[in-house]
């Protein structure tokens, strides 16, 4: 149409939207989940979890922290699946393992653990 501004959108550009997209609706599923894994540990151990938001280039998600000593990298993939890196590792060098039942549970282990033999 004569006089109308067209706007070219790149492929790079709708493939970022679709994934922002797709993030804010799975992110809300997954902290759910991570929260029902939480709820059987004492108020005062829920309350020294601590969550930070990951913007990278490529992937978005969370770091879940406990005491600064244990945590966990959560992203989630082009897919829509999670990905989990245990605090050791490097977080910046890969997506992680793929996010299941038992390792969220292990998570839990693990903070328990942290929370109860290493003091409140």
């Amino acid at each position: 149409m004569k006089g109308v501004k067209t706007m070219s959108i790149n492929e790079q550009d709708i493939q970022k939207y679709h994934y922002d997209a797709k993030f804010n609706v799975e992110v809300g599923k997954f902290l759910g989940k991570l929260h029902e894994v939480f709820s059987h540990l004492s108020e005062d151990c829920i309350s020294q979890i601590k969550y930070e938001r990951v913007n990278y280039s490529t992937y978005k998600g969370y770091n879940v922290k406990f005491n600064n000593n244990v945590g966990r990298r959560y992203l989630m993939d082009k897919k829509g699946a999670w990905h989990e890196t245990p605090n050791l590792m490097n977080w910046w060098l890969c997506l992680g393992y793929p996010v299941t039942d038992d390792t969220l549970e292990s998570f839990k282990v693990d903070i328990q653990t942290e929370f109860y033999w290493k003091g409140k």
